[in-house]
Order: structure tokens, then sequence, then C-alpha cells
């Protein structure tokens, strides 16, 4: 028998079979087939057993592979006993079970840093699509993550370096911008029976720690789409400094942390309870990433001692005023954000608001519209300098001389629509604005106040102010005009027995003034420029008229028969202030009786005044000590006093008079009165109030009222 029919026999029939087949090919390839069998057969008895013991003797090549690529000391190897070392799987995804998990801090840090990572009964898993686009240059996402202790310490420098950024430091240009946050992986499903993250960073002047207990799963797109939302919670209690302030911040919410979630999680229920420097914030609502906030929304409570006190700790400038209380409803969609203030009070101020805050431009934009009902001047006086805490009359200065915060002005451009239903200017003198409206706009640390529109005791103030903080002094200037403001409705004036106020009329005028400080005493101590103001329809108390005039006979028929008001034919004063003192120039009022001249200096530098009131009388009057009054000293405590030389020469010549003959002692105290320094001083007040009346507006398409 031949060999090929003895091998045939022992191969089988010819069934045309696969073992057929294989039996008939040459007889040098069967062992290979065989090899190859047998060697799938072990590797899949190899994977077999290594998926079933969990590949322990893949962690040590692990653990150093890791610490080479993340350049720095990375263990895997054993739990906290040594006894035990990290298991893994790789069927369908990456699995892992880490007893102990150290990644250690970057070599930048120093030899004394705290580990980057700290981590107990760590339990992982990756998908591969999702470990290729990392590799490829992606954020990694981890597809669950939990772990029985985990100890986080994030730290940024200020040149960028972070040390949640693994493998060799990169160079200057290529680091993470200082001001942004570089992304860490986000996770799927979390859970952490007890953890902690120590946060530091340079740019913001952080230091937080925080402990937290977190279980959370974060559906897939398809579930977020659909609407469905992860079962959870956060408890997180942190302490700390940000931005030179205390943080103390207590967060429960039905979701992940902030830098774990991703953008395919549907908004989590958030709490937020919180102070941050002096001030204290209340949050319920929703948000996707809890802590970040980038996408949240829902109800507030903030307040704090001052509105800048507020807004420091967002980085947003607004005025230093009196204690600050507002809820509302807020909305933030990355870098903007949209807050409604439903109710909002400064002091004894109350209003509202609705605003857009745009933190992502080069320099923050806010934007929106301010209303209200109330808004009382002593709220925002800090804001100009004042001190509500201090003595009104401190040292014997009124003015405010509190240092602005000039620099505050250059970190963000506002443009803010103005609509107050009644402004409380802080004295029981002046009647209120109402309303007030204008148009608020801070551009480049110039701060402007436009299209200033005001109506008060049947009046309107018209104009725009502007304080330019680009320097180390501000410079302020303002362009404002008034016209028709009744002026004993504007001026308080109570008197007895229901008389009409000593003076009314409509009051019309205006003001280009400018200075140069560091607060409102040092501006006003610099004033320039001109100030105008005319008075139409106007009337006058004679008895007023006639005490002015020390007029003895007439003064004590007016209390006998009754005050009397006097038509004013003429009033105007034009004053002109240089380095903070203001001169008149003119001021006349000019009634059928007399006419009264102002003349002396106010200085706003000094805080004093010396002025000199003269009272001409156009008719004859007998027994009239007639001399001119002086206003005099500083403005916490004037005094008015009668001009001693003119007063002694009347009183001397009727004293000798007496002597002669008793009646001859009342011919010094005789006044027949100057028709030609009255007529002169008449005329110089009609041409003046000419001028006054035929200047434009200040305010294009405003007119004076008559």
């Amino acid at each position: 028998m031949t060999t090929e029919t003895i091998q045939d026999q022992h191969d089988g029939p010819p069934d045309g079979s696969l073992a057929q087949v294989i039996g008939r090919r040459p007889l040098a390839r069967r062992p290979f087939a065989r090899a190859a069998a047998w060697g799938l057969a072990a590797l899949a008895v190899a994977l077999a057993v290594g998926e079933w013991s969990g590949w322990p003797w893949l962690a040590a090549p692990l653990q150093n592979g890791l610490a080479q690529r993340l350049d720095r000391n990375v263990q895997l190897t054993g739990d906290a006993t040594g006894t035990q070392g990290a298991r893994f799987r790789f069927l369908g995804s990456v699995r892992a079970q880490v007893p102990v998990l150290r990644i250690d801090a970057a070599s930048w840090q120093g030899p004394s840093a705290a580990p980057t990572v700290q981590a107990t009964g760590v339990e992982l898993a990756l998908r591969y699509g999702d470990l290729w686009r990392a590799w490829r240059g992606g954020d990694l996402r981890l597809q669950a993550l939990s772990a029985v202790s985990l100890d986080v310490v994030l730290e940024r420098r200020s040149d960028g370096r972070t040390s949640w950024q693994f493998g060799p430091v990169p160079p200057q240009d290529a680091r993470a911008n200082p001001g942004t946050l570089a992304r860490l992986p986000t996770i799927g499903e979390l859970q952490v029976n007890k953890g902690t993250v120590h946060w530091m960073d340079a740019p913001n002047d952080a230091d937080v720690r925080a402990e937290l207990a977190l279980t959370a799963a974060i559906p897939d797109k398809s579930r977020a789409a659909a609407g469905t939302s992860a079962r959870g919670q956060l408890s997180m209690t942190a302490q700390g400094r940000v931005r030179q302030l205390p943080l103390a911040l207590e967060v429960r919410a039905d979701g992940a942390l902030p830098l774990l979630s991703d953008e395919a999680r549907a908004a989590t229920r958030l709490r937020i309870d919180g102070t941050w420097g002096s001030s204290a914030l209340e949050f319920d609502g929703t948000a996707v990433d809890v802590l970040r906030a980038s996408q949240a929304s829902g109800r507030f409570l903030l307040k704090g001692p001052s509105l800048a006190a507020v807004g420091d700790p967002f980085g947003v400038t607004l005025p230093t005023t009196t204690e600050f209380r507002a809820v509302g409803q807020v909305v933030r969609r990355g870098q903007k954000w949209q807050i409604v203030f439903d109710d909002a009070t400064v002091g004894s101020s109350k209003l509202k608001g609705a605003f857009e805050y745009d933190a992502g431009a080069s320099l923050p934009v806010l934007s929106g519209q301010l209303t209200g009902m109330r808004l009382h001047l002593a709220d925002l006086g800090p804001a100009v300098g004042g001190r509500p805490d201090a003595p009104r009359r401190a040292a014997g200065k009124m003015l405010p001389d509190r240092s602005f915060d000039l620099p505050s002005l250059r970190v963000m451009q506002a443009n803010i629509l103005i609509d107050v239903q009644e402004v409380d200017l802080d004295t029981d003198l002046l009647e209120p604005l109402r309303p007030l409206r204008a148009h608020l706009i801070l551009t480049d640390g110039v701060l402007r106040i436009n299209s200033i529109d005001a109506r008060t005791a049947q009046g309107r103030l018209q104009g725009s102010m502007q304080l330019d903080g680009r320097q180390e002094q501000a410079l302020w200037k303002a362009d404002l005009r008034w016209s028709g403001v009744e002026l004993g409705q504007w001026i308080h004036q109570d008197r007895t027995a229901n008389l009409p106020p000593y003076v009314s009329g409509k009051l019309d005028g205006s003001v280009q003034w400018t200075g140069r400080g560091k607060s409102t005493a040092q501006i006003l101590g610099s004033l320039n420029g001109p100030m105008r103001v005319f008075l139409r329809q106007g009337k006058v108390s004679h008895l007023a008229v006639e005490v002015a005039g020390i007029d003895l006979f007439q003064s004590l028929g007016l209390l006998i028969v009754g005050d009397e008001r006097l038509p004013i034919r003429c009033a105007a004063a034009e004053m002109t202030a240089t380095d903070g003192s203001i001169r008149p120039t003119v001021f006349v009022v000019d009634t059928d009786d007399s006419v009264l001249v102002v003349d002396g200096m106010v200085s706003l530098a000094q805080e004093s005044m010396d002025l000199r009131v003269a009272v001409m009388p156009k008719d004859f009057s007998v027994l009239t000590l007639r001399s001119p009054l002086h206003v005099q000293g500083g403005f916490a405590d004037p005094k008015v006093s009668v001009e001693s030389s003119a007063l002694g020469a009347r009183l001397a010549g009727s004293f000798l008079l007496g002597l002669i003959n008793p009646l001859a002692a009342l011919i010094p105290l005789i006044d027949p009165g100057d028709a030609s320094a009255t007529a002169e001083a008449s005329a110089d007040c009609r041409a003046l109030a000419g001028r006054i009346a035929s200047r434009p507006a200040a305010v294009k398409g405003a007119q004076p009222t008559r």
C-alpha cells in the first residue's frame, strides 16, 4: 500500500468536507495550523485567566508607564498595607480597581507639596472611544468613577502652570491663560463617600478647602435630550479666601461636581448658602455644573453692608452705598449673567432693575435698566466720598473728603438707563426730584451721566455730568440747566399762621463747572466756571426786605398790619468760580420798594464765606438803621452780623444830635432813598436776565418753560 493510500485512509473518506480539504494539504503545513490553533486557545485561556484575576502583573508596568507619561510619581500597586494590588479589566471597556491611588505633585510644586490625587477604594471605567479621543488630544471623559475616599489638590500659579496638567512643563507661551481654568476630565457616573478638595489659585488669590460627599449619575445624551434627570446628591462645605476676601459656602445639589460634569447632562437642583467677604448669598435653583454654575438659573437673596461689597467678589464695580439687600432671579449662560432685581433695598431706597453682565469681554460689561419708587441720595453718599457713620460736621467740615476708588472705574464698562420715580436730596429744605431719568455710561475709566431729565417743583432739570478717572486725579465736568422751578415750592420756607413763603417765583439758570481731585471736597475746592440764575414772576416778603434793610419803622408797621408780598421786578445772579472761590459778578433783587445787592466771596476750598448784603430803598423811610448785613464764617457754623462802621456812624450821629434836641436824633435815621444807585442796579439785573433767557438749552431739545 502506498503512502498516499495510507494517508487517505488515515484522514478519512473523501467526502468533500473541510476535513478532507485540510487533509489533502501538504503534510508540512499541518503542524503550523495546529500550533496556531493551540496558540489561539492559549491566548483565550490567558485572556480569561487575566480577566478573572484582574491582570495583577500589569500593575507595576502600568504604574511605571504612567509615572513616565505624567512626569511624576504614581502608586497603583498596593493598598494601605501593601498586601493587595490593583486589578484591571479590558473586555468591552477599560475598568480598574485600585485599592490605593496616589499621584504626586509636580516637581515645580516643591518636595513638600501634597499629592495631587490620593484616594482609596478607587474604581473607574473608560470606554475605548473616549480613550482614543483623549489620545488624539481631546478632553478625557471617564465613564464612571467611585472612591471610598478622595483627596485632591488643585494648584494654579500666576504663570499659568497647573497641577492637573500632567507631563513636562510646557513653555511659557504654551501654558493656559492665567485668567482661565484648564479643563479637567469629565465623569459620567461619580460616587465619593468622603472627599476633600484644596484649591489654590494665584490669579484669583484663592485658597479654599472643601469637604464633600457625592453620589451622582450623569445620563447619556439621549436621556438628557429626553429630559431624564440623574439621581444623586452633593453635600459640600467650603472655607477659605478668594480675592483677599473670606469665603464660606454650604452647597446641596442633586448632581455632580462642576468640573466633573459635561454638556450632556440635565440641570440639577442646587441650593447655595454662603458668605463672601461681608456679603451673603442664598440661591435656590438649577445648574448644569454645580459650583462653577456655567449654566444656572434660580431665585436669589443677596445682601451686604454696601453695593460695592456685593460687587467686589464678582469683580463688578458698583458704587459704595449704605446697607444693601436684594431678591430676584438670575440666569447664567457661560460668561453672561442676566439678573432681575424684584426688590432691591439700599438703606431706605427702594429700587428695581434688570441687568446683563458679560464677563467674557476684554473688559466686563454691565448693561440694563435701573428703576424704582424711591432713591435716597444719602444712601449713595459714600459713593461721592461721604462717611455715613461719621458726624455730619466733623472737624467743622461739610463737604465729603473720602477718596474716590478711581481704579475701579477702569476694570469694567457699563451702559445703564435710569428711571426712578423719586430722588430724595437728603435735606428737609429742598423738594425731591420726581422723576429722574438719565443714561449712565462707563467706558475706559470715564463715567458719564448723560441725558439727565428731572422734574421738581413744577420745573425741569436737564444736562450731563462726567467723571474722568483715567488719571491719578479725577476730572469732573457738569453742564446743567434748570427752568420753571417754583422757588416757593422747591425751597421749604416754613412760616407761621399760614403766611406765604418769603420768596417765590419761577427759577431758571445754568451752570458749567469743572474741577479736579481725588474726592468731592478736592473737586469742589478747585472748581472753575460760570453759574447764572434768573427768577421770573417772583414775589418776596415785604417784611423780609425791611428787616434785611433794618428799617425799624416799616418793619414795625408790617408786624402790626401784617406782611405783604412785593412783586420782584427783576432777580438775577451771575457768579464765577475760580479755583474753588465763587464770586458774584452781578447779584441783584429789584422790587418796587428796594433793591438788594449781594457781593463778596464763597470759598469751597476753605468751606467758608464772606458775603455782604446791602438793601437800597427806593422810597422815603424814617427810623431806619440802613446798614449792610454780613454773612461770614464756615459752612458748618455761619454768622450773620451788621456792618459796624455804617451802623456806628448812624447811631453816633443820632446820639450827638439827641444831646442838642431829642427830635434831632431822628435825622440820621431818615433814609430818603437813592434813585441813581437803584436805577443802575436795576439796569444790571435786566441785562443779565436777558442774557440768561437767551442762552441755548444745555440739552438738545430742552427749552425753558414759561
